[in-house]
């Protein structure tokens, strides 16, 4: 492992300059928190909506057969998913008997760059911004570009030689039905193919078995651009499936709000479980956006304030106070602004709810307003 350092140093009309630059696109970072704000919202009441119609428009069904009197309606079924062929990996000659997937993995060992910057505030109102690069050798499964390195020289990663690669059975059978491609990715269970003990690989002599995989280079003591690859194969096993009977198979079924349901889960599940699964991952969703266009909204009005704080960084702890505040400031301004614009959404989907919401962002904004300090009349 070595590292490289580098040390920028910007003055105090420069971080001015870039704070009210901040100013400038504060708004349009707004702007868009907001706008990702609102439609997170209706996103999550459309898709909670279509789990409901969906719900209460299901049919359990005999995967054993296929009734023509169930074509176009949402339909859940328990069943194996089985295939009838072996999956064969045909460019190393690795096979899977009666697999539902083959995933070839590909590691190659190779330099990795990470960084780590600090920012000190300087008397005067400059900063000092050093950076310090690091590079050390690690088994990676993706190609790390050498020619964006910082400090390259020394530092060269070959191209992968071999690529990473999905095989999957066609068709796969769920008693009478066919899987659809696009629930495919969703089989779990994956396990490690295993090689047999005198497994040579097909037109690729440069590799030698070593445990579970194959290995280019030594493992004891791997050199760059060594590679190691492994198979991981889903057999057959039982599934859950929902979706619309087309024909033999299963498709999308749209709801009134737009919701395509489409799911695989494994094991045996009741129709309840597949959609509370579901839901829960809907709410889950919710919230991780929610929380980053929180975020969002608070830095664009924190952004507002930053030249005050660019030009109180000439004494660095007053430069400290000043950006405490603001980024009160963003905390407080933003949490009621990410409030109100959910609050606004639901109005347009549940207005009840959406009116409950609004009324308490305003009920919390009058109470602030009536405990902030007034100045006095002289």
């Amino acid at each position: 492992m070595d590292s490289f350092t580098t040390v920028e140093n910007r003055g105090c009309l420069s971080n001015i300059g870039g704070a009210v630059m901040g100013v400038f696109i504060a708004p349009l970072v707004l702007l868009a928190a907001t706008v990702g704000l609102f439609a997170n919202e209706k996103n999550a009441v459309n898709v909670s909506g279509g789990l409901a119609e969906g719900k209460s428009a299901v049919v359990h069904v005999d995967s054993a057969k296929v009734d023509p009197a169930n074509q176009g309606k949402l339909v859940h079924m328990n069943g194996t998913a089985t295939s009838d062929k072996d999956l064969q990996d045909d460019e190393f000659g690795v096979r899977a008997a009666k697999a539902l997937r083959l995933d070839r993995h590909v590691e190659m060992y190779q330099w990795v760059e990470k960084k780590e910057t600090h920012e000190r505030k300087k008397v005067g109102g400059g900063t000092e911004k050093t950076t310090t690069y690091t590079y050390s050798k690690e088994w990676s499964d993706r190609s790390n570009d050498s020619s964006g390195f910082k400090q390259s020289s020394g530092h060269q990663n070959p191209q992968f030689p071999v690529a990473a690669r999905q095989f999957k059975a066609t068709p796969i059978h769920v008693g009478a039905f066919t899987l659809p491609d696009d629930l495919v990715d969703n089989l779990k269970g994956e396990h490690p193919t295993q090689l047999p003990a005198d497994f040579k690989p097909a037109g690729h002599e440069e590799f030698k078995k070593d445990g579970s995989g194959l290995l280019k280079g030594s493992s004891a003591n791997p050199q760059v651009g060594d590679t190691r690859i492994t198979w991981e194969q889903v057999d057959p096993g039982e599934v859950s499936l929902l979706g619309k009977q087309t024909d033999a198979t299963l498709s999308p079924y749209v709801t009134k709000t737009n919701t395509q349901l489409l799911m695989l889960e494994m094991g045996h599940k009741a129709p309840d479980e597949m959609f509370a699964a579901a839901e829960s991952a809907n709410q889950v969703l919710t919230w991780i956006i929610r929380v980053v266009c929180w975020i969002f909204v608070m830095v664009a009005f924190g952004m507002v304030l930053g030249p005050l704080e660019a030009i109180a960084n000439v004494i660095p702890l007053l430069g400290d106070m000043v950006g405490f505040g603001a980024g009160l400031f963003g905390f407080v301004l933003g949490t009621g602004w990410t409030m109100l614009v959910i609050a606004v959404a639901w109005i347009a989907a549940r207005p009840l709810l959406g009116c409950a919401l609004l009324a308490g962002v305003l009920g919390l904004g009058f109470m602030a307003w009536k405990a902030a300090p007034k100045p006095r009349a002289r």
